[in-house]
């Protein structure tokens, strides 16, 4: 009786809460956004001649639409057709979105009578916590050409447009957005272009219509092909979360905690009553909620619950400014932010087969934040939205382009040349050029040779037609092939092959890769196929992941158990934490797009709002950097203020300059493939590179003194020949799949080996050494992947090797049968070392994986501990003895403590060299140096200075070797 009328009061007080709840907002509708627009009456006419569509090609057509919420629904639709009218639809709960296009056939002339229609809508009713965008997209592309005389014309395009944006909240809408594009482009540059965009935040509406006639002359060739694209675009996107009145919460919440106390009363009723419990665990849960709600109202800003916070930067986009490919910062573990990308990133590695030369097949998975949602990337390749594979490189065609997905996300995209050519964005050197049987071949500049073909069922579309990556083959002719079944790439196969397997389930997701040694890393999914859980290694070692609404990472676990957290604003990344709640780093105004929405091919037309990214790192402070039109670096801005700058070249957009945080300059410059031809250093002397044509290797080096080294190559690419400034030569002969067969030194001695089919080095022949002569071989074995089984020198003693499925060196056999063994935490962290003799070395590390303990075998500790940039800042040595070390802001060691408090201070210039050194005794030690950073004169404790004297070499480091360093030609000591 007393559970009864327990149940019956409870009943009455929630009934009586959500009485008052529901009528504390008179609206049905606590969010809304929608806007659509269209485009019509076409018009291209040249001031002499007339436009003419090429080869009668018919117009083609796509649409496409998309809506998603934060319940986890999400539908697209695309549509594409040649010559045909295309419809999109897509809706969940709460959006909609629609796109539409239709063109006459033949294409007409002059009434060009195409239209495009994108329409979206978000509305979210009666204060319910929720969030949801959608999308529309009409577009259509066609070629042209002006005919009937030669030279240049002016050619007048025009367009009319049409269209309405609405955006509306209550109090309890958090935000409320919206905004139509359309751009006319002509081979990918932008003619005619419309944008409007409605946003406000709580208790506000807006609206507008529009109706425009947009106009624009272009000077275009006689007879010269071009490209034409027009796109509508509408995108809407609502969050709202409920403020219910004060009383309504109290009572809900105070009804929960009356069932919760019931609860408490009846433990130790019959059995028959234990169901109840559940029932009372939920009061008690949503009483709690209800409580947090109504002591956490705020009148500034609403809770958004169950999704992404509310858009930061969309009051004020300026401050949120979108950059491209840049600087990450990296986190143990595989995880990466780009700060110029703005972008989650996540690696994992899974397999590496390889050989004398390297990796013949690298397979690894990569999730990017920014495709997460699939809303940019307009794709869901096979390992759900964000992910893709090293090999899942194909081509499409979208705006009448080309454009290349590699296998970490990024675009490239390529216009159509001369000759049949396509070129790429500036910045890329490569060509890709369709063959007569429609596959295409893309040559990088090194003359390695990627194939693409049409696969048919491949199960995932973009705006177009796909091509596949079918074969890479580099210039030594080594190709690694891959196989596709029902549209599935099934195997990667290497040269000699050797072949990763790839598995599918029924969604066509990847769910398993085996190597040749059958070592299998699988992965799960959700029951949507669209967000990746779970990898597994092959050792069993799992890593889980979870998401937000929007397909965004928001939790790791990794082989260990170690937990990585990632915050969003605005959808981007702006903090890591780890798994006891400490900040790894954040980033304050992370970058967005100012841009129209066009799927993958959004960078066909961006603006950069200029801006400064800032990161406060583990310690607190604040690095700031900005960035050009193109989103490449121009400035960093450390702690201290010490600033470094960067300009870059307009052509091939390397970087021109680099002025240090002292004010000194090195300038570059470059050939038309992006080669370095000129150094010029900081004192203005200046080191010369020439290039051949072929393959783009550098054939001779000028330095300063104008000392000349020279390099040779075979037909193939190879270096056969280098020769010194003093005329000394080395020398390499080559097998037919590019393998070392002879090395000769410059005093004549020759180094010989030999390969297996695979190509792994199976014997060194050394040079004749003593007398008499005695030739020392050393011969090696090797596994399927490419691990080393067995090493025997030249006196015959043997060392084997054996591996774990993750390729991971864990037993070292020596000569004498002694037995090294090696033991690995999920991360492959080294944890125990066990010697020949059987003594034990452990180590332990901290939830970043930094090495914090090791305990060898006699039992003795030493310890490290760590600040938040990962700077050793105490070590304890096995006696318990401790040093403590100190950081300036640039993370530069300014002062060790020892055990005995004996202190030695350093100080810095901006760009690391130390200017002086006070030891334990209070003695100072000064340095002073040259703009090449050079070491010119030191100054010790009593006065004795000791000054340096350089030649003109001061080329960089990556001239390699001898010839890329300073000499010191003169060293005077404090004598005189």
């Amino acid at each position: 009786m007393k559970f009864k009328k327990l149940t019956q009061t409870f009943t009455l007080l929630l009934f009586l809460s959500l009485f008052l709840f529901t009528h504390s907002s008179v609206y049905a509708t606590t969010a809304i956004a929608e806007s659509d627009i269209s485009f019509f009456n076409l018009q291209i006419t040249p001031h002499a001649g007339t436009a003419i569509f090429l080869f009668d090609w018919e117009w083609q057509l796509e649409a496409y639409a998309e809506a998603k919420n934060s319940l986890g629904e999400y539908e697209d639709d695309w549509d594409y057709k040649v010559g045909e009218p295309v419809q999109a639809d897509a809706e969940v709960t709460w959006a909609k979105g629609q796109g539409t296009a239709s063109a006459p056939t033949p294409p007409t002339y002059p009434d060009i009578n195409v239209t495009g229609v994108a329409k979206s809508k978000v509305e979210i009713p009666n204060c319910v916590i929720g969030a949801a965008s959608s999308l529309g997209r009409g577009a259509l592309y066609n070629s042209f050409m002006i005919t009937g005389d030669t030279g240049a014309v002016d050619v007048d395009f025009s367009v009319d447009i049409a269209g309405s944006l609405y955006v509306f909240t209550d109090e309890c809408g958090v935000f409320a957005e919206t905004e139509v594009i359309f751009g006319l482009e002509l081979d990918g540059n932008p003619i005619l272009f419309h944008n409007d965009r409605l946003y406000v935040g709580p208790n506000s509406s807006d609206s507008l219509s529009f109706s425009e006639h947009l106009f624009d002359t272009r000077t275009l060739e006689f007879d010269v092909p071009y490209c034409l694209y027009l796109e509508g675009d509408s995108e809407s996107s609502a969050a709202n979360t409920p403020e219910p009145s004060s009383i309504a919460l109290m009572l809900i919440g105070l009804g929960g905690l009356a069932g919760f106390a019931g609860r408490r009363r009846l433990r130790n009723v019959k059995k028959k009553m234990s169901q109840k419990t559940g029932f009372f665990s939920l009061i008690f849960l949503f009483a709690g909620l209800t409580l947090f709600l109504l002591l956490s109202q705020s009148a500034v800003e609403a809770k958004y619950i169950g999704g992404e916070p509310p858009c930061k930067c969309c009051e004020a986009p300026s401050t949120c400014p979108r950059v491209s490919d840049g600087s990450a910062i990296s986190i143990t573990g595989g995880s990466a932010t780009s700060l110029t990308e703005g972008n989650q990133q996540e690696q994992y590695n899974v397999t590496s087969i390889k050989n004398a030369s390297g990796s013949t097949i690298d397979f690894s998975l990569t999730y990017n934040s920014y495709d997460a949602d699939n809303s940019h990337a307009q794709v869901d390749t096979v390992m759900g939205y964000g992910w893709t594979h090293s090999y899942n490189i194909f081509l499409f065609n979208q705006r009448g382009h080309i454009f290349r997905m590699d296998g970490e996300g990024r675009v490239t995209k390529y216009q159509l040349g001369t000759g049949g050519k396509f070129t790429p964005t500036p910045g890329y050197f490569e060509t890709l050029v369709k063959n007569p049987d429609g596959t295409f071949t893309l040559t990088q500049k090194d003359k390695t040779v990627f194939t693409f073909a049409s696969i048919p069922n491949t199960p995932f579309m973009v705006g177009g037609p796909v091509y596949r990556l079918t074969s890479i083959v580099d210039r030594n002719n080594n190709a690694t092939t891959l196989n596709y079944t029902t549209g599935n790439l099934t195997t990667v196969t290497d040269f000699c092959g050797r072949s990763l397997t790839l598995g599918y389930n029924g969604q066509n997701k990847l769910v398993s890769i085996k190597d040749s040694l059958n070592h299998t890393t699988t992965l799960e999914y959700d029951s949507t196929g669209r967000k990746l859980l779970k990898i597994t290694d092959p050792e069993g070692n799992s890593i889980q992941y979870s998401y937000n609404f929007m397909y965004q990472l928001t939790q790791k676990v990794d082989r260990d158990g170690r937990i990585f957290s990632y915050i969003y604003q605005n959808q981007k990344p702006v903090a890591i934490k780890d798994g006891a709640g400490n900040t790894l780093f954040s980033l304050t105004n992370p970058t967005n797009w100012v841009t129209d929405s066009n799927a993958l091919a959004r960078n066909l037309m961006y603006e950069y709002i200029h801006s400064t990214t800032s990161k406060t790192d583990g310690r607190s402070k604040v690095w700031k950097y900005e960035y050009n039109k193109h989103g490449y670096l121009t400035k960093v801005i450390a702690p201290d203020g010490c600033t470094t700058t960067y300009t870059y070249d307009p052509v091939t957009l390397n970087v021109a300059t680099e002025t240090d945080g002292n004010g000194n300059t090195t300038s570059y410059q470059y050939d038309a493939m992006g080669n370095r031809i000129k150094v010029t250093d900081a004192l203005g002397n200046v080191t010369t590179y020439t290039y051949e044509p072929v393959f783009n290797q550098m054939t001779s080096m000028t330095d300063p003194n104008g000392y000349v080294t020279t390099w040779e190559y075979d037909a193939n690419g190879n270096r056969i020949r280098e020769t010194d400034p003093l005329l000394y030569t080395r020398e390499w002969i080559y097998d037919a799949n590019g393998n070392v067969l002879t090395e000769k030194d410059k005093n004549g001695n020759v180094t010989a080996y030999e390969y297996d089919a695979c190509g792994n080095r199976i014997k060194i022949i050394d040079p004749p050494v003593g007398i008499p002569p005695i030739v020392c071989v050393t011969t090696m074995t090797y596994d399927a992947v490419g691990n080393m089984l067995s090493r025997t020198d030249g006196n015959g003693h043997t060392t084997t090797y054996e591996y774990d499925g993750l390729d991971r060196l864990i037993k070292e056999t020596d000569p004498m049968l002694g037995i090294t063994q090696t033991i690995y935490d999920g991360e492959g962290n080294t944890i125990q070392v066990i010697d020949c003799n059987g003594n034990s070395t452990f180590y332990e590390y901290d939830l970043r994986q930094r090495l914090v303990k090791t305990t060898d075998a006699l039992g003795y500790v030493t310890a490290q501990t760590y600040d938040g940039n990962d700077n050793r800042i105490t070590e304890t040595d096995k006696n318990g003895h401790i040093t403590r070390f100190d950081y300036d802001v640039q993370n530069r060691l300014w002062r060790t403590t020892d055990a005995i408090n004996c202190v030695t201070t350093m100080t810095y210039d901006c760009v690391g060299n130390k200017l002086t050194e006070t030891d334990g005794n209070v003695h100072t030690t000064y340095y002073e140096y040259d703009a090449l950073n050079r070491l010119v004169k030191q100054t010790d404790a009593v006065g004795c200075v000791t000054e340096y004297e350089y030649d003109a070499i001061g080329a960089p480091g990556c001239c390699g070797g001898t010839l890329g360093q300073s000499l010191i030609i003169k060293q005077i000591d404090g004598n005189g």
